[in-house]
């Protein structure tokens, strides 16, 4: 990908909200944010500067208007979709330099570390 995160006018925060929203497809603000552990008006922003680069879209609930829902717009899905294999590619050229004790070492230490965190 000639267009890495560093490369972009995205930040990393930024490109955070664009994998969460790949990830559930449309979400409020607040389900962002719980997500992410960040809070509601630091998501709040971020998703302002996506909506500006148009990356993201903001869609009123039809049955409760004051329901707001966000949403990655095409340009949005097309950039997570690319960072996200471009990411994928080099975890891959990461990991396949690890010995086989190493890799064993490395995927223990993720799942402790996933259980400490949830």
């Amino acid at each position: 990908m000639a267009e890495t995160v560093a490369e972009s006018d995205l930040s990393y925060p930024q490109s955070l909200v664009l994998f969460e929203l790949r990830e559930v497809e449309q979400a409020t603000m607040g389900e962002v944010a719980s997500s992410l552990n960040m809070s509601p008006s630091m998501v709040s922003r971020l998703v302002d500067q996506l909506v500006e680069k148009s990356m993201v879209v903001r869609k009123r609930v039809p049955e409760d208007r004051r329901v707001v829902v966000v949403s990655l717009s095409i340009k949005g899905r097309e950039y997570a979709d690319r960072l996200y294999k471009f990411y994928e590619e080099e975890m891959k050229a990461i990991l396949s330099t690890l010995k086989q004790e190493e890799l064993v070492n490395f995927i223990s230490f993720l799942k402790e570390l996933d259980e400490r965190l949830s």
